[in-house]
């Protein structure tokens, strides 16, 4: 199995009904250990990822019994590694430094457009949380929360001024959000794959998000972050009721795609989006706590349909991309 440089590769092994308790193992090309996943019954995740082309062999051993075994295996870029790695996820090599990587976020917001508010750096022990404020003055802010060797895997929670949680991504080599607040936003950051230095970069977005709700927005965003790039996102306030389908015609012109992020805020929980074609078709479907993201593309206009399970305001962004 080869797991290349800036990657993350997942490994879920489903064993057969004669097949018991067993362990998965990924070693190195010299036979050094890198990542186990042991003693499972039915089926086991192990995730692998490297900042370098890692070569290497993966191992199953049964405990007891023979049996069949089926393998998937699936890769993301290291960045989603929160896609994949509910389970424990392992680096094999880890090359760059806090710096080095800071400096390449920086240059590649600053291309797209994005105007630096401030960074700061600290070091994070396992299993404690380190915080840092900042001051924005902007209506919304993208939080970009870097590791440098040997840290990996970290979990951001995002504040407003309000005390509201607005999002907690996760990632392996960098966890990004959004934040929209009147003037602080505070950031808590953990690490759950070793102990070493991180940074938080924090830069204005351009986005106008007039008189929507910040809380929904800021869900909104961290939900479909790739919105705050599209200089065609259109962003729609809507008021819903509990249990209560909302609607909202998309318009598309035949050769593109849509995107579609949702933020609620109110005094309920569980958001549900279906995106369904003019003749009934569904094409995606999500769901989430606070916010929920879907994508299509058709030859024609597409509908969103929208369920809260209580009284919402929600923000909806649309957004066309490329086919």
């Amino acid at each position: 199995m080869t797991v290349e440089a800036g990657e993350c590769a997942d490994a879920l092994i489903l064993g057969g009904e004669e097949l018991g308790t067993f362990d998965a193992e990924f070693v190195d090309a010299d036979g050094r250990f890198v990542a186990r996943a042991h003693d499972s019954v039915g089926s086991r995740a192990l995730v692998v990822c490297g900042d370098r082309a890692i070569k290497g062999t993966l191992i199953l051993r049964p405990h007891f019994g023979r049996g069949v075994a089926a393998l998937v295996l699936s890769r993301v870029p290291a960045e989603r590694a929160h896609m994949i790695a509910e389970s424990d996820a392992m680096w094999g090599e880890r090359g760059a430094t806090l710096p080095a990587a800071m400096g390449a976020i920086e240059q590649n917001l600053t291309k797209h457009g994005y105007e630096k508010v401030g960074s700061k750096t600290g070091v994070l022990p396992v299993g404690r949380r380190a915080t840092q404020t900042f001051n924005t003055h902007a209506p919304c802010v993208r939080v970009d929360t870097v590791t440098g060797a040997p840290l990996s895997m970290i979990t951001t929670w995002l504040w407003n001024d309000e005390g509201h949680l607005v999002g907690a991504p996760r990632g392996a080599l960098v966890s990004t959000g959004f934040v929209c607040a009147k003037q602080n936003v505070r950031v808590d950051v953990e690490s759950f794959g070793g102990s070493g230095p991180y940074g938080v970069l924090v830069h204005r977005i351009r986005l106008p998000i007039g008189k929507t709700p910040p809380l929904a927005a800021s869900r909104m965003l961290t939900a479909a972050p790739d919105l705050a790039l599209n200089k065609e996102t259109k962003i729609v306030t809507k008021a819903i009721a509990a249990d209560v389908l909302a609607t909202e015609t998309i318009h598309l012109d035949g050769r593109k795609c849509t995107e579609v992020g949702v933020g609620i805020e109110g005094t309920a929980a569980g958001v549900f989006l279906r995106l369904v074609s003019q003749n009934g078709d569904e094409i995606d479907r999500n769901e989430g706590d606070y916010s929920a993201r879907v994508k299509g593309c058709a030859e024609s206009d597409l509908k969103l349909e929208i369920t809260a399970s209580g009284a919402v305001v929600a923000a909806v962004g649309i957004a066309a991309t490329a086919r």
